[in-house]
């Protein structure tokens, strides 16, 4: 299941956005989309599919890739990768990345900005803060996930350290995460590149990942459930 913020939509805006996927819709398609307005066999009917409102162009970027290892290629892209680099392994999903990034920094000759793939960049690009964050190689995405367990303890943080999910039958937000990022172009190698990475999190999960320092009390003097 494919993690992204603002996941939870209704069927009813995805019945409604459903006819930017109608190739019989007249003034839909764009130049060079022609037949079924399918983007992984024509590239160029992808906004044809999408459709015009947000709602309809998040919800449609889900419908558009069920079924699919990744998203459909823009051949008119650059390459995503040095030529004499080795290939990666696997995909990643439910991850929205092509390469495993580790920490905050991204692997040198493979990583292009706003490469990362996002349903709700899709939704944003036909709008002015869309293009804005395009024309500026800045990408906003990331996901939510809860979890839930069943245990034989029944105290407060009794999971810990035998257990990821520190305390025992509940049901809970684990991670609600926004990453807020512009990546550098590290495929190229004519000029120095620069990004950034602003990733907020909160949820159970906060407490794997917190550091002595910027609003780490939350956990260090007062041990918050979420943080």
């Amino acid at each position: 299941m494919k993690r992204l913020l603002l996941a939870g939509v209704s069927l009813a805006a995805m019945v409604s956005g459903a006819y930017a996927a109608d190739a019989t819709v007249p003034g839909k398609a764009p130049a060079g989309c022609t037949g079924v307005i399918d983007p992984y066999k024509n590239y160029a009917c992808l906004d044809a599919y999408l459709g015009t409102d947000f709602w309809s162009r998040f919800i449609n970027y889900y419908r558009l890739e069920w079924g699919h290892d990744g998203p459909p290629v823009d051949p008119k892209a650059p390459p995503s990768r040095r030529d004499y680099w080795p290939p990666t392994p696997q995909t990643t999903p439910p991850m929205p990345f092509t390469e495993w990034p580790y920490g905050g920094t991204t692997p040198i000759g493979v990583t292009r900005p706003g490469s990362a793939d996002s349903p709700l960049m899709a939704a944003l690009g036909n709008t002015a803060l869309g293009q804005a964050l395009n024309d500026a190689h800045i990408q906003i995405y990331g996901w939510i996930n809860g979890g839930g367990n069943l245990s034989s303890n029944t105290v407060r943080g009794g999971n810990a350290p035998a257990g990821y999910i520190y305390n025992p039958n509940t049901v809970q937000l684990d991670q609600a995460v926004v990453y807020i990022e512009r990546l550098p172009d590290t495929v190229q190698k004519d000029h120095v590149d620069w990004g950034f990475r602003i990733a907020p999190i909160y949820g159970e999960n906060y407490r794997y990942t917190t550091a002595y320092g910027l609003w780490s009390y939350q956990l260090l003097n007062q041990n918050k459930n979420y943080g």
